[in-house]
C-alpha cells in the first residue's frame, strides 16, 4: 500500500480525530517528511486536510471528499471494485465503458460531481461539486426484459432505507424512480440496460442514482422549488457520504439477489408519494390533469382522468399539480 493510501485510511478511521504524524510514519517506517509530503498530495487532490504541530492531521469537518476507504468502511457486502473519481461526464457513461472492458457486476462507481449527470427521457441531473452523491452499480441480471423496472424501484426502496435515519422528513417515492424528502425531490434514478434479443432477457444494466445530500453554495438555480436536499448542514459530509453510499449498495444489492422475485413491492407502495394527489400525466401528443389512484402489485400506476376513465400506466412521466 502506498504511503498516500495508508495515510488516508488512518484518517478516515480516526472519523475526524487527529492522527500523529509520527505514529503513521513509524507504522510504515518512513519518515515524518514522507507523511507530510502524503498530506500535501491529498490537498492537492482536492481534501481539507487540517494539521497542528502538536495534534497531527485530520480529516477537515468541512471537507466534501468521500474516500473509497470511508465507503468500504461502512459496507456490510464487499463489492469486487470501488472507484472513486473526482469528476465525470456521468457515472453510468464511465460504468457503461468499465462493462465494455470485463468489469464485473457489483462494481461501484461514485463521483464528486458530474458535468452531464443523466436524467430520465434525456433530461440532464443537476450534479454540482462535492455536495451530492453522484454513484452507478453494474449489474448483469439475466431476467425478462419485462423486469427490467423492478431494478429501478427496488433502488427507490434502498434509498428510502439509507436516507431514513439522517433525515428529519418523510421519505417517500414518486412513481416511478425519484424521491422525495417532504415534498422536495432529493434523488434521481435512471437504470440503463442492454437486451438479448434471441433469449428476451435483460443481459447488461447500469443502475445510476444521484442524491441532493446538502445545499449548493450557488442553490438549484431553475430548480428551486423542486429540488430538496436531504440534509441542511454539510459539516463532516465526506463521512455521511459515505455512511450513505453504502447503506444504499446494501440495500440494493440485498434485493437485486433476490430479482425477479420482488419481496419489496409492498414496501415501495407503502412508500408512495403519489396516490390521491391531482397529477399531470405528461404524453408525447398531450398532457392530461388527472388523479393518482394507486400502485398495483405489478407497479404501474392507476390514475382516474377528469371524464372519469382510468388508466394503468407502465411507465412515464407524471408531475405534480400545485396547489
Amino acid at each position: 500500500m502506498e504511503i498516500r493510501d495508508f495515510f488516508l485510511q488512518k484518517l478516515t478511521d480516526a472519523k475526524g480525530g487527529y492522527v500523529s504524524g509520527e505514529s503513521v510514519a513509524e507504522m510504515i517506517g518512513v519518515s515524518r517528511n514522507a507523511v507530510s509530503k502524503a498530506a500535501a498530495q491529498l490537498r492537492r487532490e482536492g481534501f481539507i486536510i487540517d494539521s497542528s504541530p502538536k495534534k497531527g492531521y485530520r480529516i477537515s469537518p468541512e471537507n466534501l471528499m468521500c474516500p473509497g476507504c470511508c465507503i468500504s468502511g461502512y459496507l456490510k457486502s464487499t463489492p469486487p471494485a470501488i472507484i472513486t473519481e473526482n469528476s465525470v461526464t456521468s457515472t453510468n457513461e464511465e460504468v457503461k465503458k468499465l462493462a465494455r472492458e470485463g468489469a464485473p457486476e457489483g462494481l461501484l462507481l461514485t463521483a464528486e460531481e458530474q458535468v452531464a449527470g443523466k436524467g430520465r427521457v434525456g433530461k440532464t441531473f443537476f450534479s454540482p461539486r462535492g455536495t451530492g452523491i453522484y454513484m452507478s452499480i453494474l449489474l448483469y441480471p439475466f431476467f425478462a426484459a419485462a423486469d427490467a423496472k423492478l431494478i429501478t424501484t427496488c433502488a427507490a426502496v434502498a434509498v428510502c432505507r439509507a436516507l431514513e435515519p439522517i433525515c428529519d422528513k418523510p421519505v417517500r417515492i414518486k412513481w416511478v424512480n425519484d424521491v422525495y424528502s417532504g415534498c422536495r425531490k432529493v434523488c434521481g434514478i435512471l437504470t440503463e440496460g442492454s437486451f438479448d434479443v434471441e433469449s428476451g432477457t435483460l443481459s447488461k444494466a447500469v443502475l445510476g442514482v444521484g442524491i441532493n445530500l446538502f445545499p449548493p453554495e450557488s442553490g438549484f438555480g431553475m430548480l428551486t422549488g423542486i429540488a430538496g436536499t436531504v440534509l441542511k448542514d454539510a459539516r463532516d459530509g465526506w463521512d455521511v457520504k459515505g455512511r450513505v453510499i453504502a447503506a444504499v449498495y446494501d440495500n440494493f444489492m440485498e434485493e437485486y439477489r433476490r430479482l425477479p422475485k420482488a419481496e419489496f413491492i409492498e414496501e415501495y407502495k407503502k412508500r408512495s408519494y403519489l396516490p390521491g394527489k391531482n397529477i399531470t400525466v405528461l404524453k408525447r401528443d398531450s398532457n392530461r390533469d388527472a388523479i393518482a389512484v394507486k400502485i398495483g402489485d405489478d407497479l404501474r400506476l392507476l390514475v382516474r382522468y377528469e371524464n372519469g376513465v382510468e388508466e394503468w400506466l407502465d411507465s412515464g412521466e407524471v408531475s405534480i399539480k400545485a396547489k
